[in-house]
């Protein structure tokens, strides 16, 4: 007899330790959001700041490279070196070659373009390795395409 009460006793153990384990797990998955404030897509989600920066100085940077090889290279006398973009140590970070005729349309967007670079190495922190990047001495035409030369720079 004292062996069935023990044995009762064991399970009503176990069956109260199961109900107070099961509140415990219910209570602690409760959000502490209200579900309405809760994206109701993944398309909603935040996206990353610095994804964001990055993706716009992209797209900015695929603007130039765009309207610098929109005009064929037939005579390098035409063309024009500009340092763009900006390393954290400072100096520029590439050299782009760009036709005169476009460069009343290439130079601000080039100029927005180091700007911003700076501006993201500065907020996030960015280090490099401090190296100058040389402007190129010239520009050749090779199949149509203006080439620095001598220059670590250059598209």
């Amino acid at each position: 007899m004292i062996q069935k009460k023990q044995s009762q006793k064991n399970s009503d153990m176990k069956i109260y330790s199961l109900i107070a384990l099961a509140l415990l797990a219910n209570a602690s998955c409760k959000t502490k959001q209200p579900v309405e404030n809760l994206p109701k897509d993944i398309t909603l989600k935040p996206i990353n700041e610095a994804e964001s920066d990055k993706a716009m100085l992209q797209e900015l940077r695929t603007k130039i490279d765009a309207l610098s090889k929109s005009v064929a290279c037939t005579d390098p006398a035409d063309w024009r070196i500009a340092p763009a973009g900006a390393k954290p140590c400072g100096g520029p970070g590439f050299y782009l070659t760009y036709h005169k005729n476009v460069e009343n349309e290439i130079l601000p967007m080039i100029q927005e373009y180091t700007n911003m670079s700076a501006a993201f190495n500065k907020k996030y922190g960015l280090m490099s390795d401090c190296a100058m990047v040389q402007p190129p001495t010239g520009i050749r035409c090779e199949d149509n395409k203006a080439v620095p030369i001598n220059g670590s720079g250059g598209i």
